[in-house]
């Protein structure tokens, strides 16, 4: 039996296409489907997302956040200082991260943003408020440094989903800022 070498290539040529064209029918759908359950986001989510990008984006308020980041009032060289030793915290390689974690509070360093946030992660939100700005305090951080890091306060989304009438009433903002 003779092998025709032209018909061999035709015929493997055919066989990786299909191959290939088989594999897109598998593989493409089960991309689709894990994006779409990444994706899942609850109406509360989709509302607290909305409200917090439109309130920060389009009317910041006076000494808001965004304010505080877009107006950065330069440090204290100690609070300088106390800055460099938070940072000190982060897990050994990184740059960005959880630096403190409590039941009631987690404390991280954004770093394309140069912020900390507070993520409150109990209801009883005052309380987890006054131990955030008191760990800060702690650290060496000034009053004033506490201001011009800056620092945020945010809820969880289980927090959230538990009160949501207090977004109208939270201060994102450290306690005397």
């Amino acid at each position: 039996m003779t092998v025709n070498m032209k018909t061999l290539l035709k015929k493997l040529r055919f066989d990786s296409w299909a191959l290939s064209f088989l594999a897109f029918i598998i593989v493409f759908p089960l991309i689709l489907l894990a994006a779409k359950n990444t994706l899942n986001v609850t109406p509360a989510q989709q509302t607290h997302f909305q409200e917090t990008t439109s309130s920060e984006t389009n009317n910041p308020p006076s000494g808001g956040t965004l304010e505080k980041v877009e107006n950065r009032q330069p440090l204290s060289a100690t609070d300088a200082k106390v800055k460099a030793k938070l940072l000190a915290l982060l897990p050994d390689g990184q740059k960005a991260g959880i630096i403190h974690q409590s039941p009631n509070i987690r404390v991280e360093y954004i770093l394309s943003l140069d912020q900390f946030n507070v993520e409150i992660v109990n209801t009883n939100i005052a309380n987890a408020k006054k131990e955030g700005n008191a760990w800060f305090l702690e650290q060496g951080l000034s009053q004033k440094g506490l201001c011009d890091l800056p620092l945020r306060f945010y809820l969880n989304n289980a927090v959230f989903e538990q009160m949501p009438d207090i977004q109208d009433t939270f201060n994102p903002l450290p306690d005397g800022c």
